[in-house]
């Protein structure tokens, strides 16, 4: 009985360390930011240092995604906003995954202000737009197009902001758990560097979102998976594995267990 328990230990530590080895190796130099996860499915207001003006900005499941939780918001309007800090003079890759469904406008990006509420208050600004769903990215005095969603579906996002030169570089795409290539870029007219909409002198201190007027207010956007690259390296590692990765090392760790045990 005692080996039976040591051997299960022993599987149950390999599989572990297998999933950290793959999880580590995707995410590089990302930090964590939120990925919701241990959350409780209710308001995201007072969660893990979220600030949220809206009590329908929620943690939620979604269909045929299993336990996985993400951020629910639905444009009444609202803001939300939690710390992340991007340092005056240096660059960062943000990372996130996002998804949409519905007509409202939402934006997000970095904010240097600690209570953010206003669209000016953004240094780097995307939104999601409802006219011919497009995202698009301020561009210091206007809004650039820079490509056409689809909705209801996941879409890797990563958002090389240089607090230095006060820019913006963007990649793009729905492939799950896979790194951004040169080809994801997005540009708008061959442009692929984007002012930020209010230019600072400090450091960017809060992941920012913020939704339009509402109306019906039944049109969400989830965000999920959020993270901040530590160095100024352009990481376009995905730091969430993909699903069938994470099954497939398990089911190796349970089919060591089947043959230790047989042994």
């Amino acid at each position: 009985m005692r080996t039976g328990y040591r051997t299960g230990r022993q599987v149950a530590c390999i599989v572990c360390v297998a999933l950290g080895l793959a999880t580590g190796a995707a995410r590089g130099g990302f930090l964590l930011v939120e990925d919701f996860e241990g959350l409780n499915l209710a308001a995201i207001n007072g969660q893990d240092g979220w600030v949220a003006t809206s009590p329908t900005s929620q943690v939620v499941t979604l269909p045929a995604e299993g336990p996985n939780q993400a951020l629910k918001v639905t444009a009444t309007p609202g803001v939300l906003h939690k710390s992340a800090t991007i340092p005056h003079q240096q660059t960062r890759m943000l990372f996130l995954r996002f998804r949409f469904e519905g007509q409202h406008a939402y934006s997000f990006g970095m904010s240097h202000l600690e209570s953010p509420f206003e669209v000016d208050h953004f240094g780097p600004e995307l939104r999601r737009v409802s006219a011919a769903d497009r995202l698009e990215i301020h561009n210091g005095l206007n809004y650039d197009v820079l490509t056409t969603l689809v909705p209801a579906t996941w879409y890797n996002l990563w958002a090389l902001v240089n607090n230095d030169s006060d820019d913006t570089q963007v990649w793009l795409h729905d492939r799950p758990g896979e790194a951004a290539t040169p080809a994801d870029q997005l540009d708008s007219g061959g442009q692929t560097v984007f002012d930020f909409r209010t230019s600072t002198n400090v450091n960017l201190v809060k992941f920012y979102i913020k939704a339009a007027s509402g109306g019906s207010g039944g049109d969400p956007l989830w965000i999920d998976d959020i993270y901040l690259e530590g160095t100024s390296a352009v990481n376009l590692a995905n730091p969430v594995p993909e699903p069938a990765t994470l099954a497939l090392l398990a089911i190796g760790g349970a089919g060591l267990l089947v043959r230790r045990r047989r042994k």
